[in-house]
């Protein structure tokens, strides 16, 4: 699933529309956020952690890590440890 599955579905679990997501994060019109979920728009970092606070959650499930954990807990022991460090190394505070 991509970054922009993962918000528009998160805003239709909030009944939010385009325009409500749009304000809340800052954007002056629902076209920013309608490219967002088309993946047509890279994001910033500050806009990722915007968008998860104003969807209730967290920038990981935004960028999709929390699925990449879930698969590394069905690797093998060797490459989960490889796939951990690499999610570890990618998180901010």
């Amino acid at each position: 699933m991509t970054i922009g599955q993962r918000i528009k579905i998160r805003r239709e679990e909030l009944n939010m529309s385009q325009d409500d997501l749009a304000k809340k994060v800052g954007y002056k019109s629902r076209s920013s956020i309608n490219k967002i979920e088309l993946d047509l728009y890279s994001l910033k970092q500050s806009k990722i952690k915007a968008i998860a606070d104003a969807l209730e959650t967290t920038p990981s499930y935004i960028m999709g890590w929390d699925e990449e954990a879930e698969e590394a807990k069905r690797l093998p022991p060797v490459k989960r440890t490889a796939l951990m460090q690499k999610l570890s190394s990618c998180l901010w505070v």
